[in-house]
């Protein structure tokens, strides 16, 4: 078979099939130009989609006049001058294909004019062919309308899918973009129905509560810790903000948005114990680090990078993000929360972006997450003010973040009687450090309902916690303490024999050093039999037979997965017999367990990531009640 050189129509489609899969690809290649134009404000609309029509709006600095029919040519950009820069690009674009790929595919007009241009420029671009060129009237900053996408690509089409989906996938993308950028207000619109709105306050919790909702936000962990020359800086959600996919992970490497598979492990192995299992931490983390040690060019849409030690840099981002979690304790749940008033309306951005009075600011350097510039951000208000409409307040989402609570020590004298509860005693009543100064109640034992949760009023709240829970947390925290030093095992007076079907035996085989490092000494003997000579001290007197069932049903699921993930899953079945919902409790025994919680720097959670302290407000009780609208 002869080879030939392929004609410049077949290569076009090529190029443009590696960055343009779908409507998404294309939103992102113009969101992120817009980004690096510099602009504050950024609008969004779609139809059908995206298939049928993109539009993407900026008031950054625009094209010049003379660059216009250049900025559709292939591998033309005025990001970098030679590869020596690929090295140490920091822009979101940099290749020069997005304008070319996208017009290759679809018909395309581009709208722009730069600060102090008495007139902007209009061209029309159908499938990689300039159709007119012409001045225009039109605000500073650019505006790239996209119609009919792949058209001249009728496979490629056929394997969009239905509209809505093609809508999430774009949602999904500005959500994350908006995140990253808190400075810039962004706005989406679909089918004339506005589906996201930011206000460029600069405020990461801000931006999240104008996306995901205030609850979702307010109760995110901030992360900015420093390890040598890698920075890492964001907000962490767990326990009810963990979600069932990993949708919202959000990443970010040097102000880029990637999807980055060792951020994800490593955010899922600092967060382990802390989210339920089947879900999966949230977050918006943006790294810094050297640009000599990532690779932004592994990838045509720029959506994945490389590190030099990948192996290295996982592990440093691994021991960050378990820092956001220092000197958590288990009764921080009881810090009084602050009540906040309902969002105000959301600001409407135009449909068409304005003309800036201010010289288009020079491109900026991508800013960390939660790296807030005041001239910056003030410049985002100052966009949102020439539409004529009030700018957001800053002061949507709590300043007051999560602290320890204080340690409870000191008992009241004459503690107040409780309520008349379901099955416990009062319990003798203490007052934290902080609360001792200011001579008030800490918390009232009101009683234990279903033996299971125990009911404390606080201050305002009502605290339930989970008394099994909470044995399991704290059982957990022990047993693996005692691993650590070596003294976590205790020789039974009687080894006990337990029959094994031949896969269960096999399954124990392959997991001996597993077993041995958590406690556990077993010999195999006989055709299906095993003898175990000791357990970890912290099992007590359970049922071996129903221990080892759990154990190796755990270890048959994770036959595959790294050591260490097998051991936590037998420590966690080994703590699991801990004092079970539904044991009566004394009243000693409710004193002493709220004490041990409270002294434990543990987190409130059980080993598998099920909360251990659920806390209702008034507010939230009086809107149970319809008292409050």
């Amino acid at each position: 078979m002869a080879i030939r050189l392929l004609d410049r129509d077949t290569i076009e489609k090529i190029t443009a099939g590696e960055v343009i899969e779908r409507p998404v690809s294309a939103v992102k290649e113009l969101v992120e130009n817009a980004i690096d134009a510099g602009s504050c404000g950024i609008s969004v609309e779609i139809r059908g989609g995206g298939a049928e029509y993109i539009r993407v709006s900026d008031n950054g600095c625009g094209i010049p006049a003379e660059e216009v029919k250049l900025a559709f040519t292939s591998h033309a950009t005025s990001k970098l001058k030679n590869a020596d820069e690929l090295s140490s690009v920091l822009t979101m674009g940099f290749r020069g294909e997005a304008l070319p790929s996208i017009s290759a595919v679809a018909k395309v007009t581009l709208t722009t004019r730069t600060a102090g241009a008495e007139a902007g420029v209009k061209i029309c671009v159908e499938a990689g062919q300039i159709t007119s060129i012409s001045e225009a009237g039109c605000p500073e900053g650019t505006t790239v309308e996209v119609r009919d996408m792949f058209f001249n690509v009728p496979v490629r089409r056929s394997f969009m899918k239905k509209p809505a989906y093609e809508q999430s996938l774009i949602s999904e993308l500005i959500e994350r973009i908006a995140l990253g950028n808190p400075l810039i207000a962004f706005r989406l619109t679909s089918q004339g129905k506005a589906l996201i709105k930011t206000y460029g306050s600069g405020d990461v919790v801000q931006t999240a509560a104008e996306i995901y909702g205030k609850a979702w936000a307010d109760s995110l962990r901030r992360v900015n810790e420093t390890e040598g020359a890698i920075t890492l800086k964001g907000y962490i959600g767990i326990g009810d903000q963990a979600q069932p996919t990993r949708a919202r992970q959000c990443y970010f490497i040097n102000g880029r948005l990637v999807s980055c598979r060792v951020l994800s492990q490593a955010l899922e192995e600092a967060c382990r114990g802390r989210v339920t299992i089947g879900r999966y931490p949230s977050c918006a983390l943006n790294v810094t680090l050297p640009t000599a040690l990532v690779d932004v060019n592994a990838h045509p849409g720029k959506l994945e990078v490389r590190f030099r030690d990948e192996a290295s840099f996982r592990l440093t981002a691994q021991t960050l993000l378990a820092r956001a979690f220092a000197g958590e304790r288990m009764m921080d749940a009881l810090l009084p929360k602050i009540e906040l008033p309902p969002l105000k309306a959301q600001v409407e951005l135009s449909q068409s972006v304005p003309a800036k009075e201010e010289p288009c600011p020079e491109k900026p350097k991508p800013a960390a997450l939660d790296e807030v510039s005041a001239p910056k951000a003030q410049s985002a208000f100052d966009y949102l003010r020439t539409l004529d409409i009030d700018a957001a307040p800053k002061a949507m989402v709590s300043e007051v973040r999560e602290a320890p609570i204080g340690v409870l020590q000191q008992k009241a004298s004459q503690p107040e009687k409780p309520v008349e509860a379901t099955t416990a005693s009062p319990v003798p009543q203490q007052t934290t450090i902080a609360e001792a100064e200011l001579n008030v109640p800490a918390y009232r034992l009101i009683g234990v309902y279903l033996n299971t949760y125990i009911l404390l009023e606080y201050r305002q709240s009502l605290i339930m916690i989970d008394q099994h829970a909470a044995h399991e947390r704290l059982n957990y925290e022990k047993y693996t303490k005692a691993l650590d030093e070596g003294v976590a095992s205790q020789p039974l007076l009687l080894p006990v024999v337990l029959e094994l079907g031949p896969r269960d035996r096999a399954i124990l085989q392959d997991s001996m050093d597993v077993l041995k490092d958590a406690g556990y000494e077993i010999e195999l003997f006989g055709d299906g039999a095993l003898r175990v000579t000791a357990v970890p001290f912290i099992y007590g007197q359970g049922d071996m037979r129903l221990l080892f069932t759990e154990m190796l049903d755990e270890l048959k699921l994770l036959k595959n997965a790294e050591k260490e993930r097998r051991l936590a899953s037998v420590i966690q079945a080994s703590c699991k017999h801990a004092v079970k919902g539904g044991d009566r409790l004394s009243e000693a025994e409710i004193q002493s367990l709220l004490e041990m919680m409270n002294a434990s720097g543990a987190p409130p959670t059980c080993p598998h990531g099920r909360p251990i302290i659920k806390v209702f407000t008034k507010r939230s009780v009086e809107q149970m009640f319809k008292r409050l609208q």
